[in-house]
């Protein structure tokens, strides 16, 4: 099976968002990755992301400059079939060893661009038994606005 964009509803997503408040910034770089292919057999076009993160002046991490394979990058998702303006995202905190689902929905009407992110359900990945962290390292359960660049 082969999930394809047919209507390019992903282009909208493509580019970099930032958010700023005071010295803390979050910044996502959103590109297209066509005819992944999932552990399965099936096939999906997916848009992938790597992100900065800035909190109080001190950088928590910065994914922009990492190579990843289209399956695995620190985001990625598609289109919601009710709501061509929203993405439906899994997120990876590489810190906390811990996963999250959420969203990406584009402002209607915003010049330029506007975008709510918005992630919670933070799963554990463990690794070697290590004691689980408290919390996510990114941006999580407030709403936040991120601009078009």
């Amino acid at each position: 099976m082969y999930l394809k964009d047919m209507d390019n509803i992903h282009d909208r997503f493509v580019g970099t968002w930032k958010w700023e408040n005071g010295n803390s910034s979050f910044e996502i770089v959103f590109s297209k990755a066509e005819m992944v292919e999932y552990p399965n057999g099936d096939f999906y076009d997916l848009i992938v992301g790597k992100f900065k993160y800035i909190k109080n002046g001190v950088l928590i991490d910065n994914k922009l400059n990492e190579s990843y394979d289209d399956l695995y990058h620190p985001i990625s998702g598609g289109y919601n079939s009710n709501n061509h303006n929203r993405l439906n995202i899994g997120v990876v905190d590489y810190i906390k060893h811990k996963s999250a689902t959420g969203y990406f929905t584009l402002v209607p009407g915003t010049n330029p661009q506007q975008a709510k992110w918005y992630i919670q359900g933070h799963a554990r990945i463990l690794i070697d038994d290590e004691p689980s962290n408290q919390g996510f390292s990114l941006p999580s359960y407030e709403e936040i606005i991120l601009v078009k660049q």
